[in-house]
C-alpha cells in the first residue's frame, strides 16, 4: 500500500509538471512557429555548410522525407493565410492583396541582387557550386534572365519561390473570402497533380525558369496554399485539435514518424517508384504525408513541453524563426566563406565531420549575434 500510494503521489506530482509545461496559448504572436522556423534555420545552415555533421541525425541532412525547404514554405503560408486573413476580414480583399504584393516586391529586391552577388562571388572564387552551370559569355544577358525571373541558382532559388508563391498569395485569399476554400484546394491539388503526371510540361508554368532543380511552384505552391487555407480556418482547426485528447494523438504521431524512420533507410532513390514518392522536386505524395506527420509532431511537442524547450533553446531559435529572411541571406554570405576558408585549411570542401560541425555552429551563433546588434537591419529585409 505504501508503494502504491507513493507511485500515485510520484504520478500526480508528474502530471502537474506536464501541465505546467504546457504552451500559455492567447491571441498575440504565436511563439512556436518562430521557434520551429527557428529551428528551420538552424536546419538549412547545418545541411547546406559541408557533406557531414554531428547534427545530421538532427536536422535530417538534407536527405530524409522532410527538409527546412518543406518547414520555410509551410510556415510561410500559414502565416499568411494568419496575418494577411486577419487584414482581409478587417479591411477587405484590396488591403491584403497589396501587403501581399508589397511582400513579393520586397522578396524580389533581395531575390535578384542576392542572385547575382552570388554567382559572381562562386565563380570569381572558383567554389564547387561552379562547376553546376554554365553562365555563358556575355554576362549583361545573365544579369537581365536574372532581373526578369528567367533564371536561378542553387541557393537563392528558395527566395524565388518564395517572391512566386506571394504573388499567387492574393488570388487565394479571394478564394477564402467568398468561401470558396473547397474549390482553391482543388485547383492547387489539380496543378500539383498535373506536375506529378507531366513535370516536364508543368515546369513551364508560369514560364521556363534556368537552372530551378528542385523549388517548382507547380508542385510546390499545394504545400503552401494548404497552409494558407488552414492559417486561414485557425479557429475551426484549433476547435477541431482541441475536442480530442491531446496524448493519443502525440502517441500517435510519434508510432507513424517511427514508422518513417523504419522506411527510410530502405528506400532506394534509384527506384521510380521512390522517386515519384519522395522526390524533393517534386513534392511526392510521401513528401507531403511525412509533412503531415512531422509538422503537427513537432508543434504538439512545443505545445505541450513548451516551457522546457523554449528555456533550453529559445534564446537561440525564436530570434531565428522571427527574422528568417535575413538568416537566410546571411546563410548565403557563410556558403561562400565556408567553401572558400575549408579548402584552404584541410583541402577536402566539406568531409571534415568535426570542422564542418564547429564551423556549422560557429555560423549560427553569428547569425544570432548579428540579429542581436541589428547588423544591416535597414539594408536586408527580415
Amino acid at each position: 500500500m505504501h508503494a502504491l500510494n507513493y507511485l500515485t503521489t510520484r504520478a500526480r506530482a508528474w502530471w502537474w509538471l506536464v501541465d505546467h509545461w504546457y504552451y500559455p496559448g492567447g491571441r498575440g504572436r504565436d511563439l512556436r512557429l518562430d521557434y520551429l522556423r527557428g529551428f528551420a534555420v538552424f536546419a538549412m545552415i547545418v545541411d547546406h555548410l559541408g557533406s557531414a555533421s554531428w547534427f545530421h541525425p538532427l536536422t535530417g541532412g538534407n536527405s530524409f522525407f522532410v527538409s527546412a525547404a518543406e518547414g520555410f514554405v509551410f510556415i510561410s503560408g500559414l502565416l499568411v493565410g494568419i496575418v494577411y486573413g486577419d487584414l482581409m476580414r478587417k479591411q477587405g480583399w484590396r488591403a491584403a492583396a497589396r501587403k501581399a504584393l508589397a511582400r513579393a516586391w520586397t522578396l524580389y529586391t533581395l531575390t535578384v541582387p542576392l542572385t547575382i552577388l552570388f554567382v559572381a562571388g562562386i565563380f570569381w572564387l572558383n567554389l564547387p557550386f561552379a562547376s553546376w552551370y554554365t553562365i555563358g559569355e556575355d554576362p549583361w544577358r545573365l544579369i537581365i534572365s536574372i532581373i526578369t525571373l528567367q533564371r536561378t541558382f542553387v541557393f537563392a532559388d528558395i527566395p524565388l519561390l518564395y517572391t512566386q508563391l506571394l504573388v499567387i498569395a492574393p488570388l487565394g485569399l479571394a478564394f477564402l473570402q467568398c468561401k470558396s476554400t473547397a474549390p482553391l484546394l482543388g485547383l492547387s491539388l489539380g496543378i500539383w497533380g498535373a506536375y506529378q503526371v507531366a513535370p516536364e510540361v508543368m515546369d513551364r508554368f508560369p514560364w521556363q525558369i534556368e537552372g530551378n532543380w528542385i523549388f517548382h511552384i507547380a508542385a510546390w505552391q499545394l504545400l503552401f496554399i494548404g497552409a494558407l487555407a488552414l492559417g486561414y480556418h485557425r479557429e475551426e482547426a484549433s476547435a477541431w485539435f482541441n475536442d480530442r485528447p491531446r496524448w493519443p494523438m502525440y502517441l500517435a504521431l510519434w508510432a507513424a514518424f517511427g514508422l518513417l524512420l523504419y522506411i527510410f533507410p530502405q528506400v532506394n532513390p534509384d527506384d521510380p517508384l521512390a522517386v515519384a514518392l519522395f522526390d524533393k522536386g517534386r513534392l511526392g505524395v510521401g513528401r507531403l504525408v511525412s509533412a503531415a506527420i512531422i509538422f503537427p509532431l513537432m508543434y504538439l511537442t512545443l505545445t505541450l513541453f513548451w516551457k522546457p524547450l523554449h528555456k533550453m533553446a529559445g534564446w537561440l531559435l525564436n530570434p531565428l524563426g522571427e527574422n528568417s529572411l535575413y538568416s537566410y541571406t546571411l546563410h548565403i554570405f557563410w556558403l561562400i566563406v565556408f567553401y572558400t576558408v575549408l579548402p584552404w585549411l584541410t583541402g577536402d570542401p566539406g568531409g571534415n565531420v568535426a570542422l564542418n560541425s564547429v564551423l556549422q555552429i560557429v555560423a549560427v551563433l553569428l547569425t544570432r549575434l548579428a540579429i542581436q546588434n541589428r547588423v544591416l537591419f535597414k539594408i536586408i529585409p527580415r
